[in-house]
């Protein structure tokens, strides 16, 4: 059983709108922070996002929006532009823990057990 953490991110506006510099930008704290290398990948449903790795994908970042239909990707939450999932919690707490640290800039919407 694996555990995923939604966490929630406002854009400077406050607006839920998303904008691709302040994405990337975000992308970049998030490396920071975790000492990882986020990387842009696309997806026909969900546009550019950011992932650790394709293959595995522990973290991502994405907008809360689906490109296609126009819909928001996380319906519960509409007032968060940006998206931050982290996958597999339980191999790797010192993620969550340095997120948790940072309140000032995510907020923990949900966990899941998948």
């Amino acid at each position: 059983m694996m555990i995923r953490i939604l966490f929630g991110i406002q854009n400077e506006e406050k607006d839920a709108i998303w904008d691709e510099v302040e994405m990337y930008n975000l992308s970049e704290t998030i490396n920071k922070i975790l000492n990882i290398n986020l990387e842009c990948n696309d997806s026909i449903t969900y546009g550019d996002y950011f992932a650790d790795s394709p293959d595995k994908e522990i973290i991502y970042l994405h907008i809360n929006e689906l490109i296609n239909d126009e819909e928001l990707l996380e319906q519960d939450f509409p007032e968060y532009a940006y998206l931050l999932y982290i996958n597999e919690v339980e191999e790797y707490p010192e993620y969550v823990a340095a997120i948790e640290a940072r309140s000032d800039i995510f907020v923990k919407l949900r966990t899941t057990e998948v």
